[in-house]
């Protein structure tokens, strides 16, 4: 048999076409499919996933049988396939194709990002985060043997160990929570869910409060709700004590307009960042907000609010898939960067006006928003009190314990703290 050098993507699906089932799944589980640009490998790649979800051998055979479930109305390209599985000449050039097929994809990022650039000079900071995203992209991930990361075990236990008994993250500045956790992990996604009105953003601003304002650490706050200045005037409230409607309708004292001045210039040089995308942002845009803000402010924390506000693909299937692609790259920018992102979520309506704490199974759209999440977080309290008394209910946590921690919420100043000497 005559080999030739394929089209990297042609090469690519002739790759998983020859492996087998266990090559197969590598490849398939290592591959970005942003990097697609053939249609055969585009409409191809849907018919693979459905295989392998079922646990099928990926091959010619199973494509064409599964072909009309996947794409109604349309006949596999069964000589196309069959080329291209006889174009390679072994599965195991399919990393030279993946990296082939990134770099092509990064070149792409970049042409248009320069002619963006050139078409509205005003547009740089968008564009260069675009090349920031693609530069990422374009790395194949690694395989690493059981040696390598039992080195790296090793190491992240002795700098635990070293640590003798401090916070392995970044406080919550709950303390029990704190406990609960080992704090804000680098590169975790924590989901912080509530119905309507419970308090979502509250917690968002108190958690912004105590990383930014009290520790110093850069954090992001990407808006989708409400303005900027809506968010960092309920900050205000939340470090100062004074009541948000006050601060909102200007009726107060001499004193009190002194106390607000001096903790706004406190505020002022706390390192935070604010970005509003409401009503224009999606899940990649926020992705690249993460990490442009990472690279150019060092930024450690950041916040969505909310995760159901992101704009979805209007040409998604379903709106739970447009959800869950938008959580599926806001993980992967935490993880790309190091940066915690702590995104707020909604809770179904079936949760409302029900007395009983709210559970994973509450999490509105998209069961993927739990399954990326590392830690989840649950508010519950009575939304009829302005002031009150709640619980924080650590209903998932990856790698650390579940539980509830008791709360006392103050709704006039946008604040939750930690209920002491109050029994769990």
């Amino acid at each position: 048999m005559t080999y030739h050098d394929p089209d990297p993507e042609m090469g690519l699906l002739g790759c998983i076409l020859d492996a087998t089932p266990d090559e197969a799944a590598q490849i398939v589980a290592r591959v970005n499919p942003a990097t697609f640009t053939h249609q055969t490998l585009v409409d191809a790649w849907a018919v693979i996933r459905d295989i392998e979800a079922s646990g099928a051998p990926i091959d010619i055979v199973e494509i064409a049988r599964r072909w009309p479930k996947v794409h109604p109305g349309q006949a596999a390209p069964v000589l196309e396939l069959s080329n291209a599985q006889s174009s390679v000449p072994s599965p195991a050039n399919w990393s030279r194709y993946a990296q082939d097929m990134a770099e092509a994809h990064q070149r792409r990022h970049l042409v248009t990002a320069a002619q963006s650039i050139v078409d509205d000079p005003a547009n740089a900071a968008d564009a260069l985060a675009q090349i920031e995203s693609a530069q990422v992209e374009a790395t194949v991930q690694p395989r690493r043997s059981a040696r390598d990361v039992s080195k790296m075990l090793v190491d992240d236990m002795q700098a635990r160990a070293a640590l003798r008994g401090a916070l392995a993250g970044i406080s919550y500045g709950f303390p029990k929570l704190d406990a609960m956790t080992e704090g804000l992990q680098p590169g975790e996604l924590v989901v912080v869910g509530a119905r309507p009105s419970i308090g979502k953003t509250a917690l968002a601003v108190t958690l912004l409060h105590n990383i930014a304002v009290e520790q110093g650490i850069p954090c992001l706050f990407i808006t989708l709700e409400t303005s900027d200045l809506g968010i960092h005037r309920r900050l205000l409230a939340n470090v100062s004590g004074l009541p948000l409607g006050l601060l909102k309708g200007g009726r107060f004292t001499d004193p009190e307009g002194a106390k607000a001045v001096a903790f706004q210039r406190r505020i002022a040089q706390a390192p935070i960042w604010y970005r509003t995308g409401i009503g224009q942002m999606d899940g990649h845009a926020a992705a690249r907000e993460i990490r442009a803000t990472a690279k150019a402010h060092g930024v450690k924390v950041a916040f969505v609010d909310y995760l159901q506000k992101l704009k979805t693909d209007p040409k998604a299937e379903k709106r739970t898939y447009g959800i869950a692609e938008n959580c599926e790259a806001i993980k992967a920018a935490a993880e790309q960067t190091g940066v915690a992102v702590v995104a707020l979520a909604q809770l179904n309506r079936e949760a409302e006006g029900d007395e009983a704490p709210p559970s994973l199974r509450n999490l509105a759209d998209s069961g993927q928003i739990e399954r990326d999440a590392d830690t989840v977080i649950l508010i519950h309290r009575k939304r009829t009190e302005a002031i009150g008394q709640g619980m924080l209910i650590v209903a998932k946590a990856r790698d650390g314990e579940t539980g509830a921690v008791s709360v006392d919420y103050h709704g006039p100043t946008v604040r939750f703290t930690q209920t002491m000497g109050r029994p769990e």
